[in-house]
């Protein structure tokens, strides 16, 4: 009912950086990534953070590599994270990240939600039946929350 609220998202953005071959292609894969940031921001608000898997950074490299000037910290926190800018937005690879997909973030509006009574309670240990054992629990309950989905962008490829 309120489509405004929903997060941006695009699928089938692009295929694989092997067929990016022609002038068209190059300027459909960068626009499928200017669209999709630009509809997660609103001025002076947008992304902060853009996460992918190693094979979108590839191809971006790849169209404007050549062109790009580096400048500034070329690894996050010195963590071993690779990163850089996009529309001056941090976009670090990850090898973890889901295939295929960019994500573009707006860390202000995603936050964990911690219950109370349930934040890493300790629960004496308890016998379990038929067994000669001693268990213990601890109890924690919470959820990941985004209070402006909108913000929030998701670009996604056949393969990559």
């Amino acid at each position: 009912t309120y489509t405004w609220w929903d997060a941006v998202v695009k699928t089938n953005a692009a295929a694989s950086i092997s067929e990016v071959t022609t002038e068209t292609d190059v300027d459909y894969l960068l626009d499928s990534l200017s669209e999709m940031f630009n509809e997660a921001a609103d001025p002076p608000e947008k992304p902060n953070l853009i996460i992918s898997p190693y094979a979108p950074t590839e191809w971006y490299e790849h169209i404007v590599g050549r062109q790009a000037r580096w400048t500034g910290e070329s690894m996050l926190a010195d963590l071993g994270f690779e990163v850089f800018r996009y529309k001056n937005t941090q976009w670090v690879a990850d090898k973890g990240a889901t295939a295929s997909t960019i994500w573009m973030l707006n860390l202000k509006y995603l936050y964990f939600k911690v219950h109370p009574q349930r934040n890493f309670i300790w629960e004496d240990f308890r016998k379990p039946t038929k067994q000669d054992a001693a268990v213990g629990y601890f109890r924690w309950m919470g959820q990941f929350v985004c209070s402006q989905p909108r913000r929030q962008a998701v670009l996604t490829f056949d393969t990559i």
